[in-house]
């Protein structure tokens, strides 16, 4: 069998953090990774950037192996459509189709150490507004060579609870609206979540796990699976 990491592939993040884009899709082949990205605060049609994707990769739906898509946490409707269309399309293809999910802090803290290299083997901290002074968080760890472990999984915090759970090594990253707030009243250094693209669910570091095309749900930003 072929192995996972050289599949055709296609990744879909419907969960981006800083909100500005609705879907950003990406097609890996063995010709290399070819991606479409939503405008800016633009409404689109996610079966429509698909196609473009696959146009551009020059494949037809039917070559695609593998699909991954961003579980959450993020927004209720890009999460909807995103997980929705991940389902039935891993669905259509049958047994011929593997369907991955994946934690969209996990893609965060992906798409920084991508960003950064230098924050590799560091503790990466990752908080998402979950509005009302609350904030999504998660930390999680790189190692050369391996794929992102987590080392707290996302739940849903005060802010102060959040900060309290930060060490002075860590590297902390939060979106546009926590991070005014953590900033100010954090000691540590907060930076900005650098933009976070479907390239980053094909990372290698990208922790991902098989998902039940029966089961799969979006987890939204104050969904109950926090603290599951």
């Amino acid at each position: 069998m072929e192995p996972s990491a050289q599949r055709t592939t296609l990744a879909i993040l419907g969960g981006n953090p800083d909100g500005l884009t609705a879907f950003s899709v990406a097609v890996r082949t063995a010709q290399g990774v070819f991606e479409r990205t939503a405008p800016v605060k633009a409404r689109v049609d996610l079966a429509e950037l698909v196609r473009l994707a696959l146009q551009d990769a020059a494949i037809a739906p039917t070559d695609i192996r593998q699909v991954r898509v961003d579980q959450g946490p993020g927004s209720y409707i890009g999460l909807r459509v995103a997980v929705t269309f991940a389902r039935c399309f891993a669905a259509f293809a049958a047994d011929t189709c593997e369907l991955l999910a994946a934690d969209s802090l996990a893609a965060a803290a992906t798409a920084a150490i991508a960003a950064d290299p230098a924050i590799a083997g560091k503790r990466i901290a990752i908080a998402i507004d979950g509005r009302q002074g609350r904030v999504q968080f998660a930390r999680f760890r790189s190692v050369e060579g391996a794929t992102l472990a987590t080392e707290a999984k996302p739940q849903l915090l005060l802010d102060a609870e959040a900060i309290a759970g930060l060490a002075n090594a860590d590297v902390a990253f939060a979106d546009g609206a926590a991070l005014q707030r953590l900033a100010q009243t954090s000691a540590h250094a907060v930076r900005a979540i650098p933009a976070v693209s479907a390239t980053a669910l094909l990372d290698p570091r990208m922790p991902l796990y098989a998902a039940s095309l029966h089961e799969l749900e979006p987890l939204y930003l104050t969904g109950s699976y926090v603290g599951g």
